[in-house]
């Protein structure tokens, strides 16, 4: 028989524990998902852009300019005629230096690699994904590759991804 019990043992038990008690925790007794807002229901206000800079109390001069990214019109701005330093000045030096080395027209590219060859749409090999330091390169960035091969009629992988 154990003369001690060790600290391993000790917070491993008592982990156990706390986890089983959470799983027999009552339900709740009302849904957890938000319930439907009426047409009637009050709608939501939202200060203004002026009020918002007042209440934060921020010295300094504001200024700001949000436009849609695929029309390109401007959807709301404060003080838009001020020169300002921008927030970060480090990313203007940023971007100044990466058209500088790499140039306007340069492009990141990210592409997908078999090691085998493809055999019916299978890939016999690994299926590679060589990133170019794509700084843009999201999930949707991401899909958009899988769909394009879908379309090229790769349906499986043998080896790893």
């Amino acid at each position: 028989m154990l003369k001690y019990i060790s600290r391993r043992a000790f917070i491993s038990t008592a982990i156990s524990y706390l986890g089983t008690t959470a799983v027999l925790a009552e339900a709740p007794l009302s849904s957890l998902r938000p319930a439907l807002r009426g047409a009637d229901a009050p709608k939501v206000v939202v200060k203004s852009a002026d009020a918002l800079v007042r209440a934060s109390q921020v010295s300094g001069r504001v200024a700001f300019a949000v436009a849609n990214a695929k029309t390109g019109a401007r959807v709301e701005g404060m003080n838009g005629n001020v020169s300002v330093a921008p927030a970060s000045v480090t990313k203007a030096v940023t971007a100044l230096y990466a058209l500088d080395v790499l140039g306007a027209n340069h492009r990141f590219r990210t592409r997908l690699i078999a090691t085998d060859s493809i055999v019916g749409g299978v890939v016999q090999g690994d299926l590679i994904l060589v990133g170019g330091g794509d700084p843009t390169l999201t999930t949707d960035g991401l899909a958009k590759m899988a769909g394009q091969l879908k379309a090229a009629g790769i349906t499986e992988v043998k080896g790893s991804f």
